[in-house]
């Protein structure tokens, strides 16, 4: 066998060029400073979503590029996709559960109070407990 047709053998390297890996760098250095923009502003129920959507873009481009997914075996790919789907399934029941609390329990909810809710000051300490005839020696 020569050695044309071991040319593409899974053993050896893949070898990117540098102006790619500084290509990609630059890139998450861009979505980096995206997450930090869009942490300063409230979006409400978006927050989430727009951050594990830069984080998602991001952990791609490292796993395709930094990890070579792209030019390996095509069942690493599909064993790696398929962990990240049974984690979706893990985490996107929790984010539904964490952002409706409220709307299916409203009593039982532990967000802020609404506007022009009253509450009544806490008493002082040992307040209305009968320490205070203890206290005067009665």
């Amino acid at each position: 066998m020569s050695a044309e047709t071991h040319a593409h053998d899974e053993d050896e390297p893949h070898v990117l060029p540098l102006k790619l890996y500084v290509g990609i760098w630059v890139g998450l250095m861009i979505l980096t400073a995206i997450t930090v923009a869009v942490s300063r502003f409230d979006f409400g129920l978006w927050n989430t979503v727009i951050a594990l959507l830069v984080a998602t873009i991001k952990g791609t481009l490292v796993a395709m590029f930094f990890m070579h997914l792209r030019y390996d075996n095509k069942f690493n790919v599909i064993v790696f996709l398929s962990g990240l789907l049974f984690l979706s399934i893990f985490i996107i029941p929790t984010l539904l559960d964490v952002t409706t609390r409220g709307a299916i329990d409203p009593l039982r909810d532990t967000g802020p109070a609404p506007t022009g809710f009253v509450t009544r000051p806490s008493p002082p300490p040992g307040a209305g407990h009968g320490h205070e005839a203890k206290a005067h020696g009665e």
